[in-house]
């Protein structure tokens, strides 16, 4: 079946303007998410570490995490460590992103800083430098002036590490960051 959409002339104007600031601002987070990943595997390989593999489903479920978070913004359910758990009463709440929030460091900064700052911060270094992670997730969401960056890892290896333990940060690393950014 052909459905042909009818646009009066002066529509089709801002349609495409809309759908390029959509388009824009997909690839804006697609960016940082990547640049986000990144960033992840250098720490971990200058850690001596293998790198991780970026999850499409896990990202989904950081997405609707972040998404969650933003909605409900200011919310007494959200504030503190309450930002880990999702409320079906409140908008937005998904049993995905549920789960991602009680498994996720969060930030409320782009993905790239706030990889910077939790590889900072010796509470959460330690989930993004195991090493046996195999896979991690990314979700970020912004309304323009308040964001939220969701990390979700996933310890999928099972075996023993080969490396017991990892040293952070590894000797004659440079540019090491020594605080978290608040």
């Amino acid at each position: 079946m052909n459905t042909v959409l009818k646009v009066l002339p002066g529509c089709k104007i801002v349609l495409a303007f809309l759908l390029l600031v959509c388009c824009r601002l997909y690839a804006q987070h697609t960016d940082a998410n990547e640049l986000c990943f990144q960033k992840l595997n250098l720490a971990r390989k200058e850690a001596g570490l293998k790198p991780v593999k970026l999850s499409a489903a896990l990202s989904i479920a950081c997405g609707k995490h972040a998404k969650y978070l933003l909605v409900n913004r200011g919310h007494e359910k959200t504030a503190g460590l309450l930002a880990h758990q999702e409320f079906e009463d409140l908008p937005g709440y998904s049993p995905e992103g549920a789960d991602a929030g009680k498994r996720s460091v969060i930030h409320f900064v782009k993905p790239t800083q706030a990889i910077d700052d939790w590889l900072a911060a010796f509470y959460h270094r330690i989930p993004l430098l195991q090493p046996d992670l195999n896979e991690i997730g990314i979700g970020y969401a912004t309304d323009g002036t308040y964001e939220v960056s969701v990390l979700i890892c996933v310890d999928k290896g099972g075996a023993k590490p080969k490396i017991p333990i990892v040293y952070y940060p590894a000797p004659g690393q440079k540019n090491v960051p020594v605080k978290m950014k608040a």
